[in-house]
């Protein structure tokens, strides 16, 4: 059972202190050379292989790079996927019914109607893949890239299905692996 912060907890968007962040994302985008915003990548090999498959141009190819996640407009994805990640209690085996995709698809519903709540008028709601895994790792969780044998850039957390509903069941739409 994890401790669940509250927005007592953060200094709260309009008041973040990006530098903390940075050095947060830092310590785990180390540990994790090939996490993109994209999603989790386990070598340089598969993360070329997948800008190309999504029609990234050649000319217009660029490795990530660790500095890449050194941006208020990540950053801020990171932040706010921590404080709703925060909410659910973790458990001991992972759950293969939602993905870290359908995740930030749910934390991007959860912001977009407690923005207001909590005075955010500038910040839209918009949370990539991989700022959701990082803001996870931040956390400490456990992941799996690996489902019934295949390697996917979205990965799986030991998180519970009653906290997940708990926080707006609507948001979590249909299971994944259905």
């Amino acid at each position: 059972m994890r401790k669940l912060l509250s927005e007592y907890d953060f200094p709260f968007l309009l008041g973040i202190d990006f530098e903390s962040e940075w050095k947060r994302v830092l310590t785990v985008v180390e540990k994790h050379p090939w996490l993109t915003v994209d999603g989790y990548f386990q070598t340089e090999q598969q993360y070329s292989r997948y800008k190309i498959r999504m029609g990234t141009d050649a000319s217009e190819f660029k490795l990530w790079q660790i500095e890449d996640w050194n941006n208020k407009y990540y950053l801020d994805q990171i932040y706010r996927s921590r404080y709703w990640l925060s909410q659910i209690d973790s458990i001991k085996s992972f759950n293969y019914r939602h993905t870290s995709y359908g995740l930030k698809h749910a934390c991007e519903n959860w912001w977009a109607r407690k923005k207001s709540k909590f005075g955010i008028k500038d910040t839209g709601s918009y949370v990539a893949n991989g700022c959701l895994i990082v803001a996870a790792l931040i956390l400490e969780w456990k992941f799996t890239d690996t489902y019934q044998g295949h390697q996917s850039l979205n990965v799986y957390f030991p998180i519970s299905e009653k906290s997940l509903k708990r926080l707006k069941p609507d948001d979590l739409g249909e299971t994944e692996n259905d």
